[in-house]
Order: structure tokens, then C-alpha cells, then sequence
């Protein structure tokens, strides 16, 4: 029994030469034995790919974003009949579909910026606390550090804050962690 994949590529290679020459079947899908599905990239918008399956008896297609560039972009779908010409199926994606490619693709930009930015300001604290106490990997946390007797783990959560936890304290030791942050003042 022929697979989806081995079943509609052609046709939806065809379907794809309608909309623009520069989308192209990605080949390493069929490859990695996902014959449930069909790929289309184009150069043309880097990280975007549609995406086609089938469910239901109906064609499913959807417009993604690469999740290593952005898992929070919504991808945008469609839902054809398997009875549908190729030149009307290749109007419905160019009118439900491609409209969306600009967006995504700002949307994906802007997430990997920050995601940059991020990534930067966590290396530039990892950096000035490493200078006071040798700083580790630690699970779950953007850094573990030990000074004499405390322990201690530092997160950053999703709102650019963080999280301090610290283990060994003795009795004085947190009186007077205490009192410091009682001192510090609302920023």
C-alpha cells in the first residue's frame, strides 16, 4: 500500500509549481520516514514551510514556523477536498495561505531577537557573578553556585526576573539576607 506521501507528492509538487517555482518538496521528510506528510520549503522565506497531511479524508495544509527559531507563532491552516483540482487548490493556498507567509515571518524575527537579547543578558549576569563565586551548571536553572557552606540557584523566569534560591543558611546567615532585602528599595 502506497504511503501519503508516495501518493500525493507529485501532485501537490504541481500543485506548488502553480503558486511560485521557488517552493520545493523537502525530500529530508521522506527520508526521515515521515511518510504521513508532505514539506514544502521555499529560500525565499527562510524558517516558514507548509506543511500537508491528511485527516479525516480531507487535506490538511499549514503554514509553520520552524520551532527552533519560534515555538510561540500560531501556524495558519486549511482544510481541502482530495476531489479538488490542482488549480484550485493551488488558488485556495495562494488565497488562504501565502497572505500569512510576512507576518509569520516578522513575527519570527521578532522572536528570535529577543530570544538573542535574552540569551546575551543572561551571559552578561552569568559573567558578573562569576567573578564573586564559581558559578556551575545546575537542572532546571540558569546557574548553581556554591560559596563557603551556601548553596545556591539563580532562574530566569519569563518576565526578564529572577529567581534566587539559596540552601545552608545558618541562623545568622538568613537574619541577615533578611535584612538586606528588606533594605533594597522597589525598582
Amino acid at each position: 500500500m502506497k504511503t501519503f506521501a508516495e501518493s500525493y507528492a507529485s501532485f501537490f509538487r504541481s500543485v506548488f509549481l502553480l503558486i511560485d517555482r521557488n517552493w520545493k518538496l523537502d525530500q529530508r521528510e521522506s527520508e526521515k520516514c515521515n511518510t504521513h506528510r508532505i514539506k514544502f520549503i521555499n529560500p525565499e522565506f527562510r524558517h516558514l514551510f507548509i506543511i500537508i497531511g491528511m485527516e479525516k479524508g480531507r487535506f490538511t495544509i499549514s503554514l509553520m514556523v520552524d520551532r527552533r527559531v519560534s515555538s510561540y507563532v500560531e501556524p495558519h491552516s486549511c482544510s481541502l477536498s482530495v476531489k479538488r483540482t490542482a488549480v484550485s487548490i493551488a488558488n485556495d493556498i495562494q488565497r488562504k495561505i501565502i497572505p500569512h507567509c510576512g507576518e509569520m515571518m516578522q513575527l519570527a524575527s521578532e522572536h528570535q531577537e529577543y530570544a538573542a537579547e535574552k540569551k546575551e543578558n543572561e551571559n552578561i549576569v552569568k559573567n558578573c557573578l562569576s567573578r564573586l563565586f564559581p558559578i556551575y551548571d545546575y537542572y532546571d536553572s540558569m546557574m548553581g553556585f556554591k560559596t563557603k557552606n551556601i548553596n545556591g540557584a539563580i532562574r530566569n523566569n519569563f518576565s526578564d526576573n529572577y529567581t534566587l534560591k539559596l540552601e545552608n543558611l545558618t541562623q545568622e546567615q538568613l537574619i541577615r539576607v533578611s535584612g538586606f532585602i528588606s533594605g533594597m528599595e522597589k525598582i
